[in-house]
């Protein structure tokens, strides 16, 4: 069977729909020639075939539709039937010869502008009309007698009160003319613009209730597409993916154009559809897409521009359906009505092609016509033979759209039978499959005389036109109500903090923030920040969009205001890259901190002119008092015994006195040396310090018999004389105020700080204590707690020990309880 090459062209349908039909030529010359068999005809004849699947095979009907296609015996029978059927359209049509008079009108035409279909046949357009001279519609009408080229555009308020939609088609005798009444439809359109304003219906997975409205929306069969600003498509469903032939991962950060270019119909369709788009916010109409792969269809387009909660546009919703099966019907339908007279038995093969159901009725309610997509709706809308919807309250009751039940006699096709027409009327149903959702028109069919004799009932399933409507809404309001309570969250906290878009305006502001710049309104950041009209050149916030990092910087103001800045990359709750930016005023912090520095630089001369004054001191008194000290030793031993006694005394405290000032001018001069003499900064493992110290120390230890317990020491960066220095003072200082009725014990060890990074170290002894109130005193220079006849030394130890321990970076304290010993504390960093 699949030898026929029309056949097999028609294969995949066959497999798709369970049937196919179809017409086809034959050449019974070739069929001769090629040696089959010896046909009785000669010459070409066509054949209707019907084709359909059955339980065991194939089912064909094949007729000869040749002479039928010549007959013209009922050529007059079947202009009637297409006058009736044409005149009983909803939409108005009429024709004019190329001399401009009228050879047929139908009667919704003609009770359009308030005439009747007789009085109009012969007469001239223009002198009838003269209204409509110098109106779009002469410049149409001209257009397509002249120039032979299809013209469309709408109209409203010219011969009626109502809005229209009116195709010129150019035909062999004149133009013919369809007039298709859209008031309503622009009524609903408008309300349905109204509602989609505040909508952003930029499709991201959001949330698992947001993944399952997007996969909801995703199986719609129109291409559902999303852009932004830049055409940069941010939501691509599977119907987009159906009819382009791009997955949603392929397309999605692209340019639409990477998918498909357009082609407009008329010479200004673009320019109209992008001023309804800047005026209404939608545009909706017809144009033609040429794929990447060099195919050509025709769409029809509803796109909605897209805006913030301030109204700024923000990128555009494009719903696309296929209408190429439906412009070849259309196209059909043209060439049969221009060819009316001679071609009346083609109307089945129209009505066949539209996209429609479409069903042929009379006043009995006995099918007279119907098509294939009505068929296949019969199963699904549980049609009666007359055409009525069978009430079957068991499985689902027909509502209209405001929850009205339908009773039986208010279905279209009934109340047309009725003589009541009915146009548009969407009915939805609550199956056990769900919510199904019709659209339905139907109109009464009359003869010349006026007589009803049947009804025209269309109608189309648009349960996924409403059900993509209805998550596109829910979808927007849950987008709009997480970006409220995020704004709601931003707008309480004490800090500025505003949020960026992609081309730098300013998308929300918190309260702080307008209280220190005022009100956004939506304008781009350097023109409202700073009254700039291009961005600023040294803004650092829009490096996080590069990097995908936050990033942290200084801004100070024209006026003196220090800002620090802090950016992060940031996802609305719609998928769309956002810039937080967080600032917050640190003029008087900065201006406290230059105080400071200024404060710091000065303290530091100040000490350094300390330490040299010191340092110089210290080193030039040391001469004049070794020789006050060497001749009054030399006084001691030449003339002890020749005074008398309280010169001798006299002598021993002078010799006493020189000897501990000079002790005491050295410990001074190796206090200031500790900041000016120090050695360079090395690696230093304090293991080996310890080692070293002890060793020097150990004459001491061993005297006082002190038993001395250390952890493992960690290696620092330092001064490794120095830091021995540390060891060696506290350790000596442990020794020296020991008890004489218990054994000394000194416990060294460091632990991490890994919070601060630093090292902390103690040095425990069970020695005689400190006061709690000396704590801070004993660390001051030549500050002490006892008398040198009980403890000899120059007070000075402890203060070198924390002035190496500065100029390490790091502290130190002490920890004692007098009579129970003493904990000595210092820090450096790891």
């Amino acid at each position: 069977m699949f030898d026929n090459y029309y056949i097999e062209s028609h294969k995949e349908e066959l497999f798709k729909n369970g049937f196919i039909r179809f017409e086809s030529p034959i050449d019974l010359d070739k069929i001769k020639e090629m040696g089959f068999f010896t046909p009785i005809k000669s010459g070409v004849i066509y054949v209707d075939y019907t084709i359909s699947i059955t339980g065991s095979g194939f089912l064909a009907q094949i007729q000869d539709v040749t002479e039928h296609k010549k007959a013209n015996e009922s050529l007059k029978k079947s202009q009637i039937q297409l006058k009736e059927i044409v005149g009983s359209i909803t939409d108005g049509f009429f024709s004019l010869d190329k001399h401009w008079c009228f050879i047929y009108i139908n009667s919704r035409a003609a009770n359009n502008i308030g005439q009747k279909p007789e009085n109009l046949i012969g007469k001239n357009l223009w002198d009838e009309f003269t209204r409509i001279i110098g109106t779009e519609h002469e410049l149409a009408y001209r257009k397509a007698m002249e120039n032979r080229e299809f013209q469309q555009f709408e109209i409203s308020g010219v011969l009626t009160n109502r809005c229209y939609d009116i195709s010129v088609y150019p035909s062999a005798e004149g133009i013919s003319v369809y007039w298709k009444d859209i008031t309503e439809r622009k009524k609903a359109e408008e309300e349905l613009n109204e509602i989609r304003d505040n909508l952003e219906l930029k499709v991201q997975e959001r949330t698992a209730e947001l993944k399952y409205q997007a996969e909801m929306l995703s199986q719609v069969n129109d291409a559902i597409i999303v852009i932004d600003n830049n055409y940069k498509v941010t939501y691509w469903n599977q119907g987009a993916e159906n009819l382009y032939g791009f997955k949603s991962d392929e397309m999605v950060g692209k340019p639409l154009s990477y998918s498909h270019s357009y082609e407009w119909l008329t010479p200004d369709g673009e320019e109209e559809a992008y001023h309804l788009l800047e005026t209404k916010g939608y545009w909706r109409g017809e144009n033609i897409h040429i794929k990447n792969n060099g195919e050509k269809i025709y769409v029809e387009v509803l796109t909605t521009m897209l805006k913030d909660d301030k109204g700024n546009p923000e990128g555009m919703l494009a719903i696309i359906r296929d209408i190429t099966a439906r412009k070849q019907a259309e196209e059909s339908l043209k060439i049969a009505i221009s060819n009316v007279k001679k071609h009346a038995t083609e109307l089945e093969i129209i009505i066949g092609s539209i996209a429609d159901g479409v069903v042929i009725q009379n006043k009995n309610g006995d099918i007279i016509q119907i098509n294939d997509v009505a068929k296949r709706y019969y199963e699904s809308l549980e049609l009666d033979s007359k055409g009525n919807i069978k009430e079957r309250v068991e499985k689902y009751t027909w509502f209209y759209s405001d929850g009205t039940p339908v009773t039986a006699e208010n279905v279209p096709i009934a109340r047309a039978l009725r003589g009541k027409a009915v146009k548009d009327a969407d009915l939805y149903l609550e199956s056990l499959s769900g919510v199904k959702w019709i659209t339905a028109s139907a109109i009464p069919l009359y003869d010349e005389n006026g007589k009803l004799f049947g009804g025209v009932l269309t109608f189309n399933d648009v349960t996924e036109r409403k059900k993509a409507e209805e998550h596109i809404r829910k979808y927007t309001e849950d987008i709009s109500n997480e970006r409220q309570r995020l704004y709601g969250m931003l707008e309480t906290l004490p800090v500025m903090i505003c949020l960026l878009t992609e081309d730098h305006h300013v998308k929300f502001a918190n309260r702080t923030f307008r209280e220190r710049f005022g009100e956004a309104h939506g304008r781009h950041c350097y023109e409202y920040l700073f009254g700039f009209n291009e961005p600023c050149h040294w803004c650092q916030a829009y490096q996080v969009l590069e990097t995908g990092k936050p990033h942290s910087w200084e801004l100070e103001t024209h006026d003196g205001f220090v800002i620090d800045v802090y950016n992060m990359p940031f996802t609305d709750v719609d998928g769309s890259p956002l810039i937080l930016e967080m600032e917050i005023d640190v003029t008087e912090q900065k201006l406290n901190e230059r105080k400071l520095q200024k404060v710091l630089i000065d303290l530091k001369r100040s000490n350094e002119e300390l330490e040299q004054f010191a340092y110089v001191s210290s080193h030039d008194l040391q001469e004049p008092l070794r020789t006050i000290a060497s001749f009054t030793q030399l006084l001691e031993r030449r003339y002890k015994g020749k005074f008398d006694s309280d010169a001798n005394e006299f002598m021993d405290y002078i010799v006493e006195a020189a000897v501990r000032m000079k002790e005491q001018i050295e410990g001074l001069l190796e206090y200031s040396r500790v900041g000016t003499k120090g050695e360079d900064f090395l690696p230093v493992n304090l293991n080996e310090i310890l080692n070293q110290t002890t060793k020097t120390l150990y004459t001491s230890i061993e005297e006082s018999n002190a038993k001395i317990n250390v952890d493992k020491l960690p290696t620092v960066t330092g001064d490794a004389s120095q830091l021995q220095r540390i060891f060696q003072n506290l350790i000596s200082n442990a020794i020296k105020f020991r008890k004489q009725e218990e054994p000394l014990k000194i416990n060294i060890c460091a632990n991490r700080d890994i919070y601060n990074d630093e090292y902390v170290f103690s040095i425990e002894d069970n020695g005689i204590g400190i006061e709690e109130q000396y704590s801070e005193r004993i660390f001051t220079i030549f500050q002490r707690l006892h008398t040198r006849e009980e403890y000899k030394g120059t007070g000075i130890g402890l203060s070198i020990v924390k002035r190496i321990i500065e100029r390490h970076g790091g502290r130190v304290w002490v920890e004692s309880e007098f009579g129970k010993g003493s904990v000595f504390y210092f820090t450096l960093p790891s």
